[in-house]
């Protein structure tokens, strides 16, 4: 049986996914209309968390809170969360919380996109280099074949991304603003040195992909594709598995010794194929259509954090999940 199901708000909001459809209540067995009792023997026990990573003692403060609902797991909202509490995952076992925490180099590493980058190597990413000043973006912006992409280093990887093409009247939709170089070294100028990285601008469907690993091995990946560009309100996915991104991302669990419930970003680019945008060192909020297709995330990860045997999941095929979650 899944103990306590204990989630953290990212700034008074939960996981962007769930947020609309989870209350402040206990004893409720659906969300969304997902009836969530086939993944336990009884419905789950919910507790929201307000507090925000960013508060002083904010470990402290949900450790306290924890030890009045224990047996517990925690599954965090935001990267923030994840990089405020990984110091504090022993504590967390201490007192016999299980809690969806990387380590601190891991969780380092994921919310850094070169850092990242320069792990995976050419496993997935392409070409992807920090920016350090104008200079640099001005000499490896001599390749017009293809738009570039230049974006946060760190952060959500919709935030602060621009599309730098040779031709300014070629418009590449609403995911980001078109610029020119000059406008994209001017705004490399005025940020930090190395906060912005760049790589070649990708078309192709956006994939998100839920890991969960154990001590460093991979123990299944569910691929969903995103059936539109936007992501709010939920547009629908197609979920799988797909075994040659599993064989790619072992030696990524490997080389980061994940434990626990990540999820990944890719877009399956026309020309380039599957390219890694990031790693997140907590679960998306729209692992929800995973569940709905009957992957039980949650069972699961309930399982790995606990030492217990996991069995993997079967897909006959792809399943679709539609914008009302219903499935396909």
């Amino acid at each position: 049986m899944i103990p306590n199901l204990v989630m953290t708000c990212a700034g008074g909001r939960m996981m962007p996914g769930l947020i609309p459809a989870l209350r402040e209540h206990r004893d409720f067995a659906s969300y969304w209309g997902i009836d969530l009792r086939p993944l336990s023997e009884s419905p789950f026990d919910v507790t929201l968390v307000g507090l925000a990573a960013s508060e002083p003692e904010f470990a402290a403060h949900l450790l306290d809170l924890l030890e009045h609902a224990t047996p517990a797991m925690l599954v965090l909202g935001a990267d923030e969360e994840a990089e405020a509490l990984a110091p504090f995952a022993g504590r967390f076992r201490e007192r016999g919380i299980l809690a969806n925490l990387s380590s601190p180099n891991a969780v380092a590493v994921m919310r850094d996109k070169v850092r990242t980058a320069e792990l995976v190597g050419g496993g997935f990413t392409h070409s992807v280099a920090s920016v350090q000043s104008y200079q640099h973006l001005l000499t490896a912006l001599d390749f017009p074949r293809r738009p570039v992409a230049l974006k946060a280093r760190t952060g959500r990887g919709r935030r602060d991304v621009y599309c730098i093409t040779p031709d300014p009247r070629e418009k590449r939709g609403d995911i980001a603003p078109d610029i020119s170089a000059a406008r994209g070294a001017e705004i490399v100028a005025e940020a930090a040195p190395g906060s912005f990285l760049m790589m070649p601008w990708l078309e192709g469907r956006a994939v998100t992909c839920d890991i969960l690993a154990s001590n460093g091995e991979l123990v299944y990946a569910i691929r969903r594709d995103w059936m539109q560009v936007w992501r709010f309100p939920f547009p629908g996915q197609i979920v799988s598995r797909d075994a040659e991104l599993e064989e790619r991302l072992v030696p990524l669990c490997r080389a980061l010794n994940l434990h626990g419930l990540v999820d990944a970003d890719f877009i399956d680019d026309r020309d380039l194929g599957l390219v890694l945008l990031e790693l997140n060192p907590r679960p998306s909020g729209s692992m929800v259509a995973a569940i709905r297709a009957g992957i039980p995330l949650l069972r699961d990860l309930n399982a790995v954090l606990s030492g217990s045997a996991v069995m993997q999941p079967r897909l006959n095929g792809s399943l679709q999940v539609q914008q009302d979650f219903s499935v396909v």
